[in-house]
């Protein structure tokens, strides 16, 4: 008998409120022939909308009498679910994590036959869900069965790419808008953000859905009159061959073109494109996918070397071994090596012989499994350039070996390297686009154990593309893991260079990437001779520049140039080019680099140097800016942090000071922390606090300028530190001490906004009076003074703070002894408090006390004792006897 949960009630309208996922057996058959599987699309705010998708006039197709069930009664028909709160903003959950959950279900729910033949039934965004848990079931043993099991597709209305008016990004919002009535919520933010994401998605699903037999329905009514379809034919497609794709059009709307009732027409043509699917399901044996990166049915006739599993499974030894593919199409071995290295050798290249050094001994080890090293540091580094002089080295030391270069910038680069590799060696069924040559690729390297490789992925910075989408922000959820694709063998070894800690460990496997630091002051000066000099002579040298300018260099001047530049290769790169270009002295340079707007014009310098991709900038800013730019969009509370530490000196900026931007959560400021330390834009300093070089703060303030934001990040700059300034007195000495040379700088940055003086005047008071304390009357003065202006033009003379200020400035002045001017401020003082606060305020006797004690300093103890009997008189009247 076929058991049947009946149709949620207004009662149980909330009974999945409580979880993020559901999959609910709406029929189950005592022998079960098949699973067929619905997705929902996108609906949020309705109860029941996994079932509601499905149904029309109290109708649920899937599981009511004279419908499904009784068309297929050895179906078990299953409904996933996500909950609505995926889509109304308050759940970071994102296509991957629904994707994952779908897989995770089917495959617990499937255990008694993980076999048994699957067909998806899929509405709108539902079946990017399944295009995603597809992709990511084919690459993962952990799911392979449902890959596998995996026979047909149904999709109604899914957007699969752009349509004849739209982008893909614009379908998607178009949907939120028609069914949600807001463009806002996670789940599309996450699809129109990514529509590239969605796009690559699409992509890698074509290239396997050559093995499922598809149906693509397809609206032709408007959702509303006086709009147009919101999910065209052209993006409701996949456009693939008549063979492996049936387009049909349904007349209805996007909301309804899955719901059906006893009277309506357009059921008797989807369920008959259903029962073909069904029916193929039902005849095709289990798939396999083949060497040839298409897919083959497993039967009896087909031969292998190889034992094998029930239905062509690879065996357990299979696994370990990496033959996860039969071998079936094998292409010959190339009998000479293949070099695709789009660089010359570099005669320029100095030193970095330690590190060269480690990673011959690395890659060079006769460990067992895969060697990889990655190296990580700073853009502009030189990372590139020691992987171009390992691949020279490999190359004169290997003859027989080939090198493989490829440039991992962005997923259509990575592609295209592998590619280019596939081509060159001639794989076996490279050449049909159908197939998925990247698996095809990967599938070959590792087999081919005579053919030995060295792969270097330069410029893998993008962890995006290179990580797993649970380690990454909500915003990346979409992007496919692409180093699936990397091959894994003993006979070949991987060079990787990154700005990110973290992608480099990952692609190495687990093991620590290398830190590429800066050049040591002797490499730096033997660097800057050898590109100012035509001559490679002992210094003095001369520059290779016009004779009338010709002056000598010494290594004290290339020193000092180079400790300016932070001794950043690309950047003394730059500085070389510049100088020699322009015919200027090494001296010169670096009286025009002392200036900061100067400075930012020559870190804009573009260079060219072996080695330097195209597509990467040639400029240290650019550089840098590409780290500035993915920080921003990956991390935004890191970003933040380094957009502060920009306006503050850069070395010792202190760590509770940074935590009362992040928050006081010691793992959450770690990781913020962690992030920009990987990323080499910070350095850890003395005494829990933090460094970061000027360089990178010229960068950060010139991308914040270019930006727009730059006044934003000064202000909230400025508001931070003024904020948590102690004011001065013997106790908060320690916090002021490691907040000084912040305040200084903070104090002296130009075109500070009006409405930021109150918080600029507080910081400069503070500062003044901590001086003031430490008996460093003369900076103390310096201070107090501007103190005064600033809340004289923020606030007017009459004003508590601009009072307060006042009555410290004369007490400064007093302690200069700068008698005369500090009577005169305090009497103003005196006389406006009284104006403003009366008689009976403690400011008030405050200045009336201070001008007591100046009036005796002054001799004049009459006027002195009159004005103290005041002040004290006042105080016990109207503050108590008691008052301290």
């Amino acid at each position: 008998a076929n058991s049947r949960t009946s149709s949620p009630g207004v009662e149980d309208k909330d009974q999945n409120s409580h979880v993020d996922n559901y999959l609910r057996e709406l029929t189950n058959p005592a022998a079960p022939t098949i699973d067929i599987v619905a997705i929902h699309g996108l609906n949020p705010g309705k109860a029941n909308h996994g079932e509601r998708t499905w149904s029309k006039n109290g109708v649920l197709w899937l599981q009511d009498e004279g419908f499904l069930p009784d068309r297929f009664p050895n179906a078990r028909i299953l409904l996933f679910g996500y909950n609505s709160r995926v889509a109304t903003g308050t759940s970071n959950a994102g296509v991957m994590d629904i994707a994952t959950a779908l897989l995770n279900r089917l495959r617990i729910k499937r255990r008694d036959d993980p076999q048994r033949p699957i067909v998806f039934l899929c509405h709108s965004l539902g079946g990017i869900i399944v295009k995603q848990a597809l992709v990511r079931a084919m690459h993962g043993i952990a799911y392979e069965s449902i890959h596998r099991s995996t026979r047909a597709i149904a999709f109604f209305g899914t957007p699969h790419r752009g349509g004849n008016r739209a982008d893909l990004g614009r379908i998607l919002a178009s949907i939120a808008v028609h069914l949600t009535g807001s463009v806002k919520n996670n789940f599309l933010e996450t699809l129109q953000k990514n529509s590239t994401g969605a796009a690559d998605i699409h992509e890698l699903f074509k290239e396997q859905a050559q093995g499922y037999r598809i149906v693509s329905f397809y609206e032709t009514l408007p959702f509303k009159p006086g709009f147009g379809l919101i999910v065209d034919k052209v993006s409701a497609t996949l456009g693939l061959p008549d063979s492996a794709e049936i387009s049909v059009a349904v007349a209805a709307n996007h909301s309804d073109i899955c719901k059906f009732d006893r009277r309506d027409p357009t059921y008797e043509l989807v369920i008959e494109n259903i029962a073909d699917l069904v029916q193929h399901a039902l005849q095709t044996p289990p798939k396999w996918y083949t060497s040839t990166g298409s897919f083959e049915s497993s039967d009896s006739t087909r031969s292998s070397s190889r034992s094998s599993g029930q239905y062509g499974m690879p065996t357990f030894q299979d696994i370990e071994s990496g033959n996860s593919y039969p071998n079936t199409a094998t292409g010959s071995t190339p009998t000479s090596p293949v070099f695709i290295l789009p660089y010359s050798s570099n005669p320029d290249f100095i030193g970095r012989d330690r590190i060269f050094n480690t990673i011959k001994d690395s890659l060079g080890s006769t460990t067992t499994g895969q060697r990889r090293v990655a190296l990580y540091g700073l853009g502009g580094v030189g990372k590139s350039q020691i992987a171009i002089r390992y691949a020279y080295w490999y190359k004169q030391n290997f003859p027989d070996h080939s090198i493989f270069w490829i440039h991992c910038g962005t997923v259509d680069r990575f592609r295209q390297g592998l590619i280019d590799i596939g081509t060159e060696c001639h794989v076996a069924g490279f050449a049909d686009r159908n197939n998925n040559r990247l698996l095809l690729l990967k599938d070959w390297l590792q087999r081919e154990t005579d053919f030995k490789w060295l792969m270097i992925l330069d410029n893998a910075d993008d962890p995006t593309i290179f990580r797993d989408a649970q380690d990454l922000g909500e915003s990346s959820q979409l992007q496919v893991d692409l180093s699936l694709y990397i091959p894994n063998c003993e006979h070949g070894s991987i060079l990787i260079t990154t700005r990110d800690f973290i992608v480099g460990r990952r692609l190495a496997n687990g093991r620590s990437p290398l830190q590429i630091k800066k050049m040591s002051g002797e490499e730096a000066v033997i660097m800057l001779k050898t590109r100012l000099s035509t001559r490679c002579e002992a210094s003095p040298i001369i520059p290779a520049t016009p004779t009338s300018y010709q002056q000598p260099v010494y290594d004290t001047d290339l020193l000092r140039l180079a400790q300016s530049l932070d001794y950043l290769p690309l950047a003394m790169v730059q500085a070389a080019g510049f100088i020699t270009e322009n015919a200027i002295s090494v001296g010169r340079y670096i009286e025009l680099f002392e200036d900061d707007a100067s400075a930012v014009k020559l870190l804009n310098h573009n260079v060219e140097e072996t080695g330097r991709d195209s597509d990467i900038p040639s400029s240290v800013y650019a550089t840098w800016k590409l780290s500035i730019e993915q920080i921003q969009e990956a991390y935004p509370k890191s970003a933040g942090l380094i957009f502060l530490m920009a306006h503050y000196e850069q070395s010792q900026i202190p760590t509770p000071l940074l935590k009362h931007y992040v928050g006081h959560d010691a793992v959450e400021f770690t990781t913020i922390t962690g992030l920009l330390l990987r990323f080499s834009l910070i350095a850890g300093g003395r005494d829990a606090t933090y460094n970061m070089h000027r360089l990178v703060q010229l960068i950060v303030k010139q991308w914040l300028a270019a930006s727009g934001s730059a006044a934003e990040w000064q202000s909230k700059a400025l508001h931070l530190l003024s904020s948590h300034f102690p004011s001065g007195e013997f106790k908060t000495w320690v916090v002021c001490a490691s907040l000084e040379s912040h305040a200084v700088k903070m104090i002296h940055t130009p075109a500070i906004k009006d409405a930021d003086r109150s918080h600029l005047g507080t910081l400069q008071i503070n500062l003044a009076w901590y001086y003031s304390n430490r008996g460093r009357w003369s900076s103390a003065e310096e201070y107090a003074r501007a103190a005064c202006i600033t809340f004289q033009e923020a606030h007017g003379l009459l004003h508590r703070e601009t009072l307060a200020a006042q009555t410290k400035f004369a007490y400064i002045l007093k302690q200069n002894n700068m008698l005369e001017e500090a009577e005169m401020v305090i009497k103003q003082t005196v006389h406006k408090s009284k104006a403003l606060l009366g008689s009976k305020d403690r400011q008030y006797f405050d200045a009336l006390d201070l001008f007591a004690l100046i009036a005796q300093t002054r001799g004049t103890l009459a006027v002195a004792e009159k004005a103290s009997r005041k002040a004290l008189s006042g105080r016990e009247k109207f503050l108590g006897p008691h008052d301290p």
